[in-house]
């Protein structure tokens, strides 16, 4: 065996081995000695065959790689070690990494181990993945014996394949998603109760009793309404994203609703503790789970609520979890105005980019009761296939971005927080591809599934933060450390711990020993002990912990808050023109004297003609139906013969910023174009809602379903009259008062190719489309 340990440093090189030809990859079945490729500190990771060997193998070796590429160490052994013994890797620190293996044949050829998966789009379309690494996971186990404390959990699928992968990252809770009264997503076969009297209760028997053998604290959420008695059964094949459309309503007889309620209750309190009426209800339009009103759903949790109080007094209910986008809240502001407030015990939430705040305020305007937040579906590593543009994160950027969020929620007072999910529904890889297919999905996983599971880089961090808090955490203080550095202060079963980081630069060795006690002891986030001296290298975009930190120091540093929630902080907008729109809609006729008219502002961006040959105005007015908008646009030549690039000839585009806060991906965007062929009104962009399910919201590249645009040309003027309804808005909802931040652009072509364009507000043609840079428009009184 041949063993060569090398140093996490950018300088190192890997010990040269001779040229040798290759030869094409390899298929070489490998198995883990540790199920799921999960290792302790002081085991050597081992793989050892898992088939037949080629009869010319001469040697199987093992480059192995740290989650930031660099090499660790390169293990090559013989055929007959790796017969015998496997292929062994002694001495590892705790960590994540990935090892890539190659094949040195008898003839001095080599190959590297190669695996592969298909996947198929719904449209049909397959593509097949390779994978030429093999991740795994070196982790301290939790201590045995801890009191239970459930302040962290996972959402259970009714797979109980998940179960033991929970029990290695250390989580204690699970959320079951969901209890299928009469489906489980589209799945009929899923349902409880697939017909009045028919109950079928085996699939969620066995895995509440495989949860609870197992010592999980457990609870459940209650969803999807059966055929029969939905108010809507003809809907049954209509699917909403993941949805049967008559599955989103509430019972037509509130009864039934309770009835399995009770049923459920009776048959699980033992076990069951925890109850959540519901997924994601929204606004119509807005959710694919819930396609009612909120006056309906505000019945349907005081039923649910009252029923489980009657049966189980000492159980807590939280309301269907509400997403963070704006729509959320304007859903909770309507429950709330209708009497919801006294029938949840906890304010359930979905998130990565969790901000309380905002609930609070509605909280705040009808005088309601702060409820405990608990996040039931937290978006840790989602990365959404309807959202995906360029390359997806890397494996520590994600973990990054899940352990911000999640002290963002600690900061803010979230007593439970639940991650979505334990394995991907599909591999990151595979998100691009979907995409590019129109396929809905995403990866959110801690652990892959293909082509084997496997850790992924956060189910390290995450098992290494539980481990290092007792698996609980309380926030008492931020500070900052240095220029860029960030430290928050926990108190945790294991005492108090500082976390600190930096993303830009370094973080200064010097600046975080100020806060070094005698007992204090240094880790990274993937649970290696860091000595902490003057020459110690703490890398940017990684976490690291200080457990008993200096009290007298800590009381003295300056409080901070820069740790504000991801998608929350308000970018600086240069400046942008303002006007006003119709509240109260735009009359089917509009003089040109209205002041209704958006005359001022606009500006020529020059592709080929300096000066604008065309001038254009515009009108805009919002209604409970949707947004109004009216461009008329001077251009002596009418010239579109565009079949794709739309904006390549004369048309027009509109940009909405639906969060109202500039940031990156709240826009929607459509495009308008009379071509030969006829009227073009397509979508080109769609706010990012993470990974909620909006119904009633057009794909991007497809036409505008749920909307109308009308052109007429006559003589030089061209009148573009477009709505939009609300749902193709989402996030945004109707809210009469409220600024709409917009951008309006006029494209140009007189025959010789894109002249150039007119806007009023910027942020749509440059590129890069930056919501920060649109107008704003003003009710009128």
């Amino acid at each position: 065996m041949k063993y060569f340990p090398l140093l996490l440093c950018a300088a190192t090189l890997w010990i040269a081995t001779p040229s040798l030809p290759a030869r094409d990859d390899i298929r070489l079945p490998l198995k883990p000695s540790a199920p799921y490729a999960w290792w302790t500190p002081g085991e050597p990771i081992v793989f050892k065959p898992g088939g037949f060997l080629p009869k010319d193998l001469a040697s199987l070796q093992g480059n192995v790689y740290g989650v930031d590429g660099l090499p660790v160490a390169q293990v090559e052994v013989s055929k007959d070690d790796f017969q015998t013994n496997g292929w062994v890797w002694k001495d590892a620190e705790p960590g994540f990494y990935d090892i890539e293996f190659f094949v040195t044949f008898a003839d001095g050829s080599k190959a590297q181990v190669t695996d592969s998966f298909t996947r198929r789009a719904p449209n049909g379309k397959e593509a097949r993945f390779e994978r030429k690494k093999y991740s795994v996971a070196v982790v301290a186990r939790p201590e045995p014996g801890a009191a239970r404390v459930g302040q962290f959990g996972w959402q259970y699928h009714l797979n109980e394949r998940e179960i033991p992968l929970a029990q290695l990252v250390g989580y204690e809770f699970t959320m079951i998603h969901s209890i299928p009264w009469g489906a489980n997503f589209t799945n009929l076969a899923d349902a409880i109760q697939p017909a009045r009297d028919e109950y079928r209760w085996d699939k969620l028997d066995s895995s509440v009793k495989a949860l609870a053998d197992a010592g999980f604290e457990i609870g459940g959420q209650f969803c999807y309404t059966p055929t029969w008695a939905s108010p809507y059964p003809e809907k049954e094949d209509k699917i909403n994203i993941c949805v049967r459309e008559s599955a989103a309503y509430a019972p037509k007889d509130m009864s039934d609703f309770t009835n399995f309620v009770e049923k459920t209750v009776e048959r699980y309190k033992d076990h069951i503790r925890i109850w959540e009426i519901w997924n994601e209800p929204n606004l119509p339009g807005s959710s694919c789970f819930w396609n009612d009103t909120p006056a309906n759903f505000v019945r349907l949790q005081r039923a649910g609520y009252e029923t489980i109080k009657r049966l189980q007094p000492e159980a807590e209910v939280w309301n269907g979890g509400l997403g963070m986008r704006v729509s959320y809240v304007s859903f909770y502001d309507k429950i709330l105005k209708g009497g919801v407030a006294p029938y949840y015990d906890k304010l359930s939430l979905h998130a990565i980019s969790t901000d309380v705040g905002q609930f609070r305020e509605v909280e705040r305007r009808y005088d309601a009761p702060e409820k405990a937040p608990v996040v039931s579906e937290w978006h840790a590593i989602l990365i959404g296939s309807g959202v995906l543009s360029g390359p997806p994160a890397s494996e520590s950027a994600l973990s990054l971005r899940m352990m911000k969020d999640l002290l963002n929620q600690i900061k803010q007072g979230v007593v439970r927080t639940v991650i979505f999910e334990m394995t991907n529904q599909v591999e990151k890889e595979v998100v691009g591809f979907a995409a590019a297919n129109k396929w809905f999905t995403h990866s959110a996983g801690l652990f892959r599934q293909s082509p084997r599971i496997e850790p992924r880089h956060a189910a390290v961090v995450k098992a290494v933060f539980l481990t290092l808090t007792g698996k609980k955490a309380t926030f008492e203080k931020e500070i900052s450390l240095g220029d860029n550095g960030t430290g928050i202060l926990l108190k945790t079963n294991h005492g108090d711990m500082l976390v600190v980081w930096t993303e830009q630069g370094e973080l200064s060795a010097k600046d975080l020993k100020a806060f070094q006690s005698p007992s204090s002891k240094l880790h990274d986030w993937e649970g290696r002990e860091v000595a902490l001296n003057a020459a110690t290298e703490l890398k940017p975009g990684i976490l690291y912990y200080l457990s008993s930190p200096d009290a007298a120091a800590l009381a003295k540093a300056a409080p901070s808050d820069r740790l504000q929630p991801i998608n929350r902080q308000k970018r600086s907008s240069a400046a942008s023109p303002s006007a006003t729109y119709a509240k109260a809609g735009l009359p089917a006729e509009l003089p040109a004297s209205d002041p209704l008219w958006i005359t001022k502002d606009w500006n020529w961006v020059p592709y080929q003609d300096k000066e604008p040959r065309i001038s254009a105005r515009a009108a805009v007015g919002a209604t409970e139906s949707g947004v109004d908008i009216l461009i008329a646009v001077k251009d002596a030549t009418h010239e579109q013969k565009e079949t794709s690039g739309w904006w390549n000839g004369d048309s027009v585009q509109v940009g909405i910023d639906c969060e109202g806060n500039g940031m990156f991906g709240s826009n929607t965007e459509v495009v308008c174009a009379l071509t030969p062929a006829g009227v073009v009104f397509r979508k080109i962009s769609n706010a990012n809602v993470e990974a909620d399910l909006p119904a009633r919201r057009s794909a991007v590249g497809d036409t505008v379903e749920f909307g109308k645009c009308e052109i007429k040309h006559e003589g030089d003027v061209t009148t573009y009259r477009i709505h939009l309804d609300w749902s193709e808005l989402n996030p945004m909802a109707y809210n009469p008062g409220t600024p709409l931040k917009i951008s309006l652009l006029v494209n140009n072509n007189d025959g010789s190719g894109r002249a150039g364009y007119l806007e009023w507000g910027s942020g749509l043609g440059a590129g890069e489309k930056d919501p920060s840079l649109f107008g704003t428009l003003k009710p009128t009184p």
